[in-house]
């Protein structure tokens, strides 16, 4: 971070515009207690000078272990992360006797939750307008299918045709709402290394459903102990 990549206003506001992982640009204005700002502006040199020279990750978390000997900045990322997890899934309305797609959505927009807190922001895919594309022409057959049906004369057999069909077509609605809404966020780094998995494993239990579908198979290993929890 570079004196370049900081403005403080005279209000006391202090914004923060820098490439970060992967280039992404960051960009944030906080207004921080007086004695922040007061500290920043002795740091601040040179357009082109490093904001906290000779300050290492290492020397952080030293700093930290003195007040507790586990603690690291990482344990603050994991606690935001869990926390804005917990309180997502607290409020979805999502019943045991739903289908697992809005279960699984569910799961997956709180991880969205965790990765916008955590600023975990990606280039957009190469791919992503075409997977988007092929996703959003499945729901418009399946929409086709069932106007198509519904022009047939009425029966048992088209009744659960529509029934059935609805429920493809919903499920595949929230396929495309899921590719269009995490588009720019990177949601494997908060679930493999901030959200805590308890919380999944007792929301699923509640539902009636298995947390390791929110996981990939090497996580579903990883975080096997949270079943015994």
């Amino acid at each position: 971070l570079r004196g370049s990549h900081v403005k403080i206003d005279e209000s006391g506001d202090i914004t923060f515009d820098f490439l970060g992982k992967d280039s992404v640009r960051w960009v944030k204005t906080i207004r921080p207690p007086a004695q922040v700002v007061d500290n920043l502006r002795t740091f601040i040199g040179g357009p082109r000078e490093p904001v906290f020279s000779g300050v290492r990750s290492e020397h952080v978390n030293a700093f930290l272990g003195e007040v507790t000997p586990w603690l690291t900045a990482k344990v603050f990322r994991t606690y935001h992360a869990s926390k804005v997890v917990k309180d997502y899934l607290a409020k979805t309305k999502v019943r045991p006797e739903d289908p697992e797609f809005k279960k699984k959505y569910a799961a997956t927009m709180a991880n969205l939750e965790a990765a916008a807190t955590c600023n975990h922001k990606r280039k957009l895919p190469k791919k992503w307008a075409e997977t988007l594309k092929k996703k959003e022409d499945r729901l418009g057959a399946l929409k086709e299918q069932l106007r198509k049906i519904r022009r047939k004369p009425q029966s048992k057999m088209r009744a659960r045709r529509v029934g059935s069909l609805l429920k493809r077509i919903e499920a595949a609605n929230v396929k495309v709402e899921t590719t269009k809404a995490t588009r720019d966020y990177n949601l494997g780094t908060s679930l493999k290394s901030y959200i805590d998995p308890r919380i999944y494993a007792k929301w699923a239990r509640e539902l009636g459903y298995d947390w390791k579908a929110i996981y990939p198979k090497s996580l579903q290993r990883k975080f096997a102990w949270a079943d015994e929890t």
